[in-house]
């Protein structure tokens, strides 16, 4: 039987399953709709981009293997993050 942990509590699929439909019986149309989307998607291959929007992404994608795109260390995107915060 598998068992998930939340905040250190190990529930079983009884108990999680449970919680799951409590949950389930408060929620509003619009997170039942995206429940049901997340649960729904087996094939996420199916997913539909345009043309040139998947242009943009291999593009992309082929920069960053050859390692010429920029990119940012986690220091530097937090530093830039907080700063616009304290721009505002």
């Amino acid at each position: 039987m598998r068992k998930f942990v939340e905040k250190d509590v190990v529930m079983d699929n009884a108990i999680l399953k449970s919680r799951l439909h409590d949950y389930i019986e408060q929620a509003d149309h619009d997170l039942l709709l995206a429940i049901y989307v997340l649960l729904g998607k087996k094939d996420s291959s199916k997913n539909s981009y345009d043309e040139q929007t998947l242009k943009m992404l291999y593009k992309r994608m082929e920069l960053d293997e050859q390692h010429l795109s920029q990119s940012y260390t986690k220091h530097e995107t937090l530093t830039f993050i907080r700063s616009q915060k304290h721009n505002q």
